[in-house]
């Protein structure tokens, strides 16, 4: 699906922001296989949001974030469900178990098209463009494209 990827540069940012003398490849994937995408997410927004001076930068950034957690939500609606096709061409049943107030767990089904899946994809995609271009501007500058505070 690609969220691998979105994940994997936002430890590469995380890294970039962090490191400046040649430990950066080994921190972006510590951080990679040790820490969820939520986890990952929400170190890079406190690390970009602490430390960027540019009102604008930090309002991009947000914007960017809450697109990462939107579409994390539904890789996990891919992910965590269990698929049947239905007969027609691209189209599946999916079926997810749900907590049901009146009695404890609930079975929901609802169809789901190829189609979607295939834009979650290009939506994961454009994103780990976008993270890429925040990791560039980063190595551009030499450093980080915001006073970083020394660890």
């Amino acid at each position: 699906m690609g969220m691998e990827r979105v994940h994997h540069q936002l430890a590469r940012l995380i890294s970039s922001m962090c490191c400046r003398h040649g430990k950066f490849s080994s921190v972006e994937q510590a951080l990679t296989v040790a820490i969820s995408l939520r986890q990952i997410t929400d170190l890079c927004e406190m690390l970009y949001l602490s430390n960027c001076e540019n009102k604008e930068s930090k309002n991009e950034f947000r914007d960017l974030v809450k697109r990462v957690r939107s579409l994390e939500q539904k890789r996990n609606g891919v992910v965590h469900s269990v698929w049947m096709p239905t007969g027609d061409e691209g189209e599946f049943i999916k079926w997810k178990f749900k907590k049901d107030k009146q009695n404890g767990v609930a079975l929901a089904s609802e169809k789901f098209d190829y189609s979607e899946y295939q834009t979650i994809a290009d939506q994961c995609f454009e994103l780990e463009k976008e993270l890429m271009l925040y990791v560039l501007k980063d190595f551009k500058r030499g450093g980080s494209p915001f006073h970083v505070h020394e660890l």
